[in-house]
């Protein structure tokens, strides 16, 4: 495990190792409904609240955290670091809502950033940000993020699913805007092959009426058919090509063949209005729109050939 150094400084900031005992100084900022309305986390009523949600974000064995202090007079304005969980690092922050349109978050982050490239030797970051935070989003490409997707998710604040805009940038990309070094260790990730996506494939009995029964009836349009008669076919349903869900129909070996598989697709926020367009057309439902103990609203069809296609959104 990388130890921190006593404190990380910048010319107007110091970032010190965040504990718990940081709660008092964080308290004014997790309380204040306005300071951080794009944050995953409620508003805080107690001291005990914020020390608790010091301790969890600590918890994870990578993750990384500081609290902001300003060098001048030593005031604890906000807090940033490295998350320590999920398969690609990330990264988050707050400043308090009086200390904002000052420059504080950037600075700050290109120090942590520094830290978390050349001393965690992490190889890429995101940054997850609300669609509603222009603010941070602009912040974000000025560090050098490129936008790379986005998703839904829940807000607690808001009790509803929002987009959330995923941001990201490599280590070379890092070292590359940074002109004031060049001995920094790369890793040859431009010749890394790139993951894109994933197409699932079902296997039909008939593929033209499958892509008719997929067009007509669930909505999809037709990216490609291929053969005479149609052996295989690609579909596609979304706004737009970055986001949607693509899956291909191919022909079975044997028509008797069982079912060779199910689908998870997740739809938001209109899930209900899809759920009423199929039944208005009559698609088979084998699971009603219910919301399931897992914390998702859900429910599932099957088409012609006995595949099953599960929709599903945050509750």
């Amino acid at each position: 495990m990388t130890t921190l150094p006593e404190f990380l400084r910048t010319e107007r900031l110091q970032l010190h190792a965040l504990c718990p005992d940081d709660a008092p100084a964080l308290f004014d900022l997790f309380h204040d409904p306005d300071a951080m309305p794009y944050w995953h986390t409620c508003r805080h009523q107690t001291l005990e609240d914020t020390r608790s949600a010091i301790e969890a974000m600590l918890r994870p064995p990578r993750a990384r955290w500081w609290s902001v202090r300003t060098a001048a007079k030593q005031e604890t304005i906000g807090f940033l670091g490295f998350l320590g969980f999920g398969t690609i690092p990330g990264f988050g922050y707050a400043i308090h809502s009086r200390h904002r349109s000052q420059g504080y978050a950037a600075e700050a982050a290109r120090v942590a950033l520094d830290f978390g490239f050349q001393q965690l030797n992490l190889d890429r970051v995101e940054l997850w940000i609300h669609e509603a935070n222009t603010a941070s989003q602009r912040m974000a490409e000025s560090l050098g993020f490129a936008r790379r997707g986005a998703f839904r998710q829940i807000y607690p604040r808001e009790g509803q699913s929002r987009e959330t805009a995923v941001y990201g940038v490599t280590r070379v990309q890092w070292s590359r805007s940074d002109t004031q070094s060049d001995d920094r260790a790369t890793l040859p990730m431009d010749s890394w092959p790139v993951f894109y996506g994933v197409e699932p494939i079902l296997g039909v009995a008939d593929v033209g009426t499958a892509v008719q029964f997929y067009r007509e009836q669930l909505g999809f349009t037709v990216d490609y058919v291929f053969g005479d008669p149609v052996s295989h076919a690609g579909l596609f349903r979304g706004e737009w090509s970055t986001q949607g869900l693509r899956l291909q129909l191919t022909q079975r070996v044997l028509a008797s063949a069982a079912p060779s598989g199910a689908l998870y697709i997740t739809v938001a926020p209109r899930l209900d209005v899809l759920y009423d367009e199929y039944q208005r057309k009559n698609v088979p439902i084998t699971e009603a729109l219910a919301v399931q103990p897992w914390g998702r609203r859900e429910f599932t069809i099957r088409d012609l050939d006995g595949n099953l296609l599960r929709f599903g959104e945050p509750a």
